[in-house]
């Protein structure tokens, strides 16, 4: 993933808040920041160019918009589905997942799905689906306000499903433990359960000594059913002796009431909770969710993704909230999560696609118009400079098919140097190996034979060599046996295709003395000896 500069804004009435980031593959940089009253633009009905004025004003240059959607306008749901797919998974989850939805109310409603996996059960395989129903037309509303201030919106979901997906990316070695982040917003307490997978639970509570949301969200699965609005099954479980009075208190008495509540739906455990800051009043919380919970809690580690370098002395001076920006900060990473589901409707994104198709369109068509009256201005202008134009063009071309013609000689010649050059490197190839050869027949000629005669002939069909000698021995017998071994060696020669014995001559010669060796110093009485005379020829190369 390349680096990408994301605006995420969110819009509460008539207030904005606004970070600007940089995504890197490795972490998030935040470039600028800031919290604006929106009122007189409220007022004034004009909310495009409020924006618009308000961001430049304030030095934010990013063109693509990822928009949170508040929780009150949001509504998460887990549904097991049967295992089919296309069409036909998409309108059992739509009607599943809109099914007795609290968002009717504020008008329009639509929903978007994600597939996370598919669950095996005794036998039976279900498809596990992440679906999420948002109030479409107040969505369509924030989305003319940004499009109208020369924006353009990229990404759009709600703060539990951007902090489930941030919560996972600052969580090693989750596997299919539950953890929960809580985080103190605004005198609102939020609650967000997740596993490995993403969003399992949220809740948000007011902490204003008693007075509560008791609206939880939690999965519509078949365990869920019926008693997610119902927390009086679990009441009599709160921490003995809850202290109403002290916000930490109110605190952990409706964790534990939420935590409860999502065992007894889920059948599973919260393993770990992570704070987001350690301020005191989260540190009192912290304190008594160790003592009276026994749950193991730590800080979420934000500032491994989120890098504030560029802005060390405005984090100092304006005391940087991180609870307050933290949804703009997951929004701005979950912008391309496969996981999280982009709200933002089809039409108005085919909308935008074809407006942006229009206008290159039109900005190539008013070039190439402007190039064409440029063109026939300048031949109306000068004539003769487009004959004489001409004439040049002609005269490169003629010179063009001269030196193609003299390319065409070379390439010809090259063409048969090189085939002279392929038969040079065959014949090269085809080289007999003579040094082998003479040194094999070397080692086969016995000691009593000689050659008298080496010769190479080279034919059309390869080589011959030939080879004449005698064999010289007291007796007839012994002249033949040398002969003989001479030849079983040379047809078994693997150089040679084929051999040719030529007719042996047996000749009876005279013997000549020799010195005795012995100790008297006599010479031996002279005799006669025995000589073979031989011809041979073989074919160097080739197959027997």
């Amino acid at each position: 993933m390349k680096s990408r500069k994301i605006l995420a804004l969110e819009m509460r009435d008539s207030e904005l808040l606004a970070l600007e980031a940089t995504r890197t593959p490795t972490s998030i940089k935040v470039t600028n920041f800031g919290r604006f009253n929106l009122s007189g633009a409220v007022a004034g009905n004009d909310l495009g160019n409020a924006l618009k004025t308000l961001l430049r004003a304030h030095g934010f240059s990013g063109k693509s918009v990822a928009l949170v959607l508040p929780n009150d306008l949001v509504e998460h749901r887990l549904l097991d589905l049967p295992p089919v797919a296309g069409a036909k998974l998409a309108a059992i989850a739509r009607g599943q997942s809109l099914k007795d939805t609290q968002l009717l109310s504020v008008g329009d409603v639509d929903c978007r799905f994600i597939v996370r996996e598919e669950v095996k059960e005794k036998g039976d395989t279900r498809k596990r689906v992440f679906s999420t129903n948002f109030a479409l037309g107040e969505l369509r509303k924030r989305l003319l306000v940004v499009s109208e201030a020369g924006l353009e919106p990229l990404f759009s979901t709600s703060p539990v499903a951007a902090l489930s997906e941030l919560g996972v990316a600052c969580s090693q070695g989750l596997a299919d433990s539950c953890r929960a982040i809580l985080y103190i917003r605004e005198h609102e307490l939020h609650i967000i359960v997740f596993d490995h997978k993403g969003w399992l639970f949220s809740r948000e509570l007011a902490l204003m000594r008693g007075s509560f949301d008791d609206t939880p969200v939690m999965s519509h699965t078949e365990d869920a059913a019926g008693s997610e609005n119902d927390f009086s099954d679990i009441d009599d479980k709160s921490p003995a002796g809850a202290d109403t009075d002290s916000i930490a208190d109110v605190a952990i008495e409706e964790i534990n009431r939420s935590f409860l509540f999502f065992k007894q739906n889920s059948r599973r455990m919260i393993d770990e909770i992570l704070l987001v800051s350690e301020d005191e009043q989260t540190k009192q919380i912290k304190l008594r969710i160790e003592k009276d919970l026994g749950i193991s809690v730590r800080l979420l580690q934000v500032a491994e993704l989120v890098d504030f370098s560029d802005l060390s002395h405005r984090v100092t001076q304006e005391a940087f909230a991180v609870n307050l920006y933290l949804p703009l900060i997951a929004l701005a990473s979950a912008t391309d999560s496969e996981k999280c589901p982009n709200l933002i409707p089809e039409d108005f994104l085919e909308r935008r696609t074809m407006v942006a198709t229009k206008g290159i369109f039109a900005a190539v068509g008013f070039a190439l118009l402007c190039a064409t009256v440029a063109g026939y201005a300048a031949l109306a202008y000068n004539e003769r400079g487009l004959e004489r134009l001409l004439s040049k063009k002609q005269e490169s071309l003629a010179g063009r098919q001269s030196r193609f013609k003299d390319m065409e000689t070379l390439m010809a010649k090259q063409a048969l140097y090189e085939k002279k050059d392929l038969i040079l490197k065959q014949s090269l190839v085809a080289q007999p190996p003579w040094d082998r050869i003479l040194k094999w027949i070397g080692q086969i000629t016995p000691a009593d034979l000689s050659l008298t005669q080496l010769s190479i002939q080279r034919k059309s069909d390869g080589c011959r060599l030939s080879v004449s000698g005698e064999a010289l021995a007291a007796n007839a017998y012994d002249a033949q046996a040398s002969f003989r071994a001479f030849c079983d060696a040379w047809n078994g020669c693997p150089f040679f295709s084929e051999s040719v014995l030529e007719p042996v001559k047996l000749q009876i010669v005279e013997a000549t003395p020799e010195a005795d060796n012995s100790a008297n110093g006599t010479s031996a009485a002279s005799g006669m000896r025995h000589k073979v005379l031989f011809s041979m020829t073989a074919k160097v190369g080739g197959n027997r």
